[in-house]
């Protein structure tokens, strides 16, 4: 049987392999473990230290990075692999820390032409440039696992106390 979502987090970690940027996925356990927060806290706390730090927001409900932060964003990172605008144009400066949306772009990435498997390429070799460290606030959806947490070096799972969180997807 083909495995598509194999196949996807395989040409996303060969992707994000050229980067020297370190990436770190936060996936909550269950919806509301405070993932975000977390990324939000991790992220200040590494820029603090001198880090650029890149936040990629791959929710697409109110309760994303964007949103807490006080952000609109304006492009996702699937307009950026689609021609349609630039990396700077989609990348939002918010404080010592810099968000890029891309909760459109994770639910496109298995659909990606050549030309736009390119821009992508081209995308995530020009992340390097602006970031040391790239967190990525992964979603955490059970019908469809987050493929930009498949292709992290690094995963932290946020969980609630409650039962729900460790034994939910």
């Amino acid at each position: 049987m083909f495995n598509l979502q194999g196949d996807q987090d395989e040409g996303l970690r060969r992707i994000l392999s050229f980067s020297r940027a370190r990436t770190i996925a936060v996936v909550a356990g269950t919806r509301g473990a405070g993932a975000t927060s977390c990324i939000i806290n991790l992220g200040a706390a590494l820029a603090k230290q001198g880090g650029r730090v890149l936040l990629v927001d791959e929710n697409f409900d109110a309760r994303n990075v964007s949103h807490s932060l006080g952000l609109r964003p304006r492009f996702d990172l699937k307009h950026v692999i689609e021609g349609d605008c630039t990396l700077d144009e989609a990348l939002m400066p918010a404080g010592a820390l810099t968000v890029l949306a891309a909760s459109k772009a994770a639910r496109a990435l298995a659909r990606l032409d050549s030309a736009s498997h390119n821009r992508a390429l081209n995308c995530f070799a020009q992340l390097d440039d602006a970031a040391d460290i790239v967190l990525l606030d992964a979603r955490n959806d059970a019908i469809e696992p987050s493929a930009f947490a498949s292709a992290a070096e690094e995963i932290i799972v946020v969980v609630s106390p409650g039962p729900s969180s460790i034994t939910g997807g």
